[in-house]
């Protein structure tokens, strides 16, 4: 039923606002002007340009919710939705960061409420819950681990021990939920055994290396071991959608979370054959897909890394070139740096930083074009995220940043 209705909003209110509310042309048919990504690498001053384009849209739907969550969307066809405390977890972090590099204060209070609005969907056994804040409560352990991504920071931020403690009672949680292969098939999403279950190890590694606990070090570690034997000869994962039907061809989205988590666990539990497996996978995704071969990356990826989906998952993009710069700052690999500018460039080229709307002036779309098969007709909050993230990485290889 919340399918049917949805399908008919897009029908009926998308394009009696494609009519009617200023800034909806502009940005809907921005999708058949651009011109993809520029081959040169983007100024600083691009570059901080786009950031706070970024920033002040996520801020703007934060000042839209009342209890100081990120809504999950906003929707052509609807608007701002309800507040996703998944995403609102793990965009502190992103959050801090852009605080301490740009000395706003501002951030770091938005923050804080970020962190007050997750602390309050916790439960009593330490889960946090699936979906948006009008879904029905059920644990979930890639969101409990996304969010416990946002605890470890916020204590390494503050060292408030009700933070802490909050991170060891989800990280307990998490570890008492493996299954005996070492991963997690109960409480996930549509009951999926998965790939991109690297980020919970990434966020009990991260939690392992604060508090010394080796419980929380060995389930990284078995859980991991699963996801690599996963991997195809040539870097392609295998159980890598959030589905079946397109579990040929998984999102970039969830290939870039399998990619970031391997990175970041191996890097903090010096587990070699993590960084190894990260490599292969985006080292695969390269060669079939050289720089400037394309105007944008597709959003869906097949076993030979063949195009699929027709459009750009935005966010995917800009988590590639998070991890591909995270893996330069392992190797120090100029083609690693080159070939995440060129993805930064192309998720620069979808932003519209000049747009009248408030809900579309500085987000990035869903999918590019906007209609594409990725949260059609929306601007989802976890791309901005990466594309902050992405971006903050970038600067910080220029002076001083």
């Amino acid at each position: 039923m919340d399918r049917l209705i949805r399908t008919l909003r897009k029908a009926v209110l998308f394009p009696l606002r494609l009519l009617t509310v200023p800034g909806y042309r502009d940005f809907t048919f921005r999708s058949m002007k651009a011109q993809g990504a520029a081959t040169a690498r983007l100024s600083k001053d691009q570059l901080e340009r786009h950031l706070r384009g970024a920033a002040d849209w996520i801020s703007r739907g934060q000042d839209n919710q009342p209890d100081g969550g990120i809504p999950a969307y906003f929707r052509l066809y609807q608007g701002w939705a309800t507040s996703y405390p998944e995403t609102t977890g793990y965009t502190i972090p992103t959050f801090l960061e852009y605080a301490r590099s740009t000395q706003n204060q501002d951030a770091a209070d938005r923050a804080r409420r970020m962190l007050e609005f997750v602390l309050s969907t916790q439960d009593e056994e330490g889960w946090f819950p699936g979906g948006q804040t009008d879904a029905t409560r059920s644990p979930s352990v890639f969101n409990s681990g996304m969010i416990l991504h946002g605890l470890n920071h916020y204590y390494r931020h503050s060292s408030e021990e009700r933070v802490l403690e909050s991170a060891k009672r989800c990280g307990d949680w998490i570890c008492s939920v493996a299954d005996n292969r070492g991963n997690w098939s109960a409480d996930t999403y549509r009951g999926l055994r998965r790939t991109y279950n690297t980020e919970v190890s990434a966020s009990l590694a991260e939690l392992y290396e604060i508090t010394a606990n080796p419980d929380y070090r060995d389930c990284a570690a078995r859980a991991n071991d699963w996801v690599n034997a996963q991997q195809k000869s040539n870097g392609w994962f295998a159980n890598c959608d959030n589905s079946e039907k397109n579990n040929h061809a998984p999102l970039t989205h969830l290939i870039g979370y399998t990619a970031r988590g391997l990175v970041v666990t191996g890097k903090i539990l010096d587990r070699k054959e993590d960084i190894s497996a990260a490599r292969r996978c985006l080292e695969g995704l390269m060669s079939s897909h050289p720089r400037a071969s394309t105007p944008y990356l597709d959003g869906r990826l097949d076993e030979q890394w063949g195009p699929r989906l027709k459009a750009a998952c935005v966010t995917g993009t800009a988590q590639l070139a998070v991890t591909l710069y995270l893996l330069d700052e392992i190797d120090r690999n100029q083609d690693y740096v080159e070939y995440a500018d060129w993805l930064l460039g192309q998720v620069c080229s979808m932003q519209d930083l000049q747009n009248v709307h408030h809900g579309l002036r500085g987000g990035i779309p869903s999918s590019f074009p906007v209609w594409g098969r990725y949260a059609q007709l929306s601007l989802n909050n976890w791309g901005p995220k990466y594309f902050m993230d992405a971006l903050m990485h970038s600067l910080r290889q220029r002076q001083g940043y």
